[in-house]
């Protein structure tokens, strides 16, 4: 018995899924030429910072949010530090400029969760130090 589709399916869905994949690689490999030129590609941090950028699409609330956002940024100073260790100040800036972006981001969902009532003491000390870090990393270029 030969079953009839419902005329709301996609008739093809691998061909679908073959596009999307498609799309999503072009993407990647444009974002990793713009940053093979600017210098930042070293020991494959293009490629953790897609992952990370793509897993935050997957953290649903303002306070986690925050948080996820905190962490980045504490990554992206761990990530400067080293690369001020090996005297690339170029990346370092880069990461600087990373960190103080994931850094704004997380105040901004630190602002919408407070609005919603929820505790955000914690992440507001994290910010505050993450903040001299960045000074103090900008300081000894």
């Amino acid at each position: 018995m030969i079953k009839k589709r419902k005329e709301g399916n996609l008739r093809h869905p691998p061909f679908f899924v073959f596009c999307l994949v498609s799309i999503i690689s072009g993407f990647v490999l444009f974002q990793y030429r713009v940053k093979f030129k600017s210098g930042l590609v070293k020991s494959s941090f293009f490629l953790k910072h897609q992952r990370e950028k793509l897993a935050a699409i997957f953290v649903i609330g303002d306070y986690d949010q925050a948080a996820w956002h905190l962490t980045l940024s504490k990554k992206r100073l761990a990530e400067a530090e080293k690369m001020l260790v090996y005297h690339d100040f170029a990346s370092t800036r880069l990461l600087v400029l990373e960190s103080r972006k994931e850094s704004l981001l997380s105040e901004q969902f630190c602002r919408e969760a407070r609005a919603r009532g929820q505790d955000i003491e914690y992440i507001r000390k994290d910010l505050e130090q993450i903040k001299e870090r960045n000074k103090e990393i900008i300081r000894s270029l």
